[in-house]
């Protein structure tokens, strides 16, 4: 096959083929390294999904849990008798407690503290950025108050504190986000075993 440039001559097709084979070469090389480079950055997240669950929002979920189980017992004689009540606050009032409450108590404080170790080891994982500007610093300072509330360090001028009981809906947001990163880990595991299947194809 020939192309007709100009009425001096032609020229031969065919000697753009080396020229024509680079570039398929070139276009076909850039798209197998976009699909490694794309697999890469899927096997990545999955690794980062994966500890963020496990390290993470799935064993703070978990004490959260046992705190409001804990707390549920804990606190029925309680809300029984006070209206509006407040674990904080009525200890900040100086008021103490014994028997099953105080062991409960103690049990409730043991976690916030394992609460916040968790945070402070694995503060890397938090990305959401509700949970990490304003609940979870929240909770650890509810949970270190009440420590302190609970040895009787704290007991005058209580008001200054009473804004800081325990950010309820910390644990609706904790849910919330490990849905998320579940949905987001089965979304990448599937396309990461479509890619193996359409290799075998």
């Amino acid at each position: 096959m020939v192309l007709l440039i100009n009425s001096n001559g032609f020229i031969d097709l065919n000697s753009f083929g080396p020229v024509i084979v680079g570039v398929v070469a070139i276009f076909f090389t850039y798209l197998q390294f976009k699909k490694t480079l794309d697999a890469r950055k899927r096997e990545e997240e999955i690794r980062e999904i994966d500890n963020k669950l496990n390290s993470f929002y799935g064993p703070l979920i978990q004490l959260r849990k046992k705190s409001y189980l804990l707390y549920s017992l804990f606190a029925k004689n309680q809300k029984r008798e006070i209206k509006n009540y407040r674990t904080l606050i009525y200890l900040l009032e100086g008021n103490k407690f014994s028997g099953n409450d105080e062991a409960l108590l103690k049990e409730i404080i043991s976690i916030g503290e394992r609460c916040s170790e968790l945070v402070e080891n694995n503060a890397g994982l938090i990305d959401d950025e509700i949970l990490r500007s304003d609940l979870i610093p929240k909770m650890n300072t509810h949970y270190l108050l009440l420590k302190l509330s609970h040895h009787g360090v704290l007991s005058e001028h209580h008001d200054e504190f009473k804004d800081f009981v325990f950010p309820s809906e910390i644990d609706s947001k904790l849910e919330e986000r490990y849905k998320y990163l579940q949905e987001r880990l089965k979304e990448l595991n599937d396309k990461y075993i479509y890619s193996i299947f359409k290799k075998m194809r």
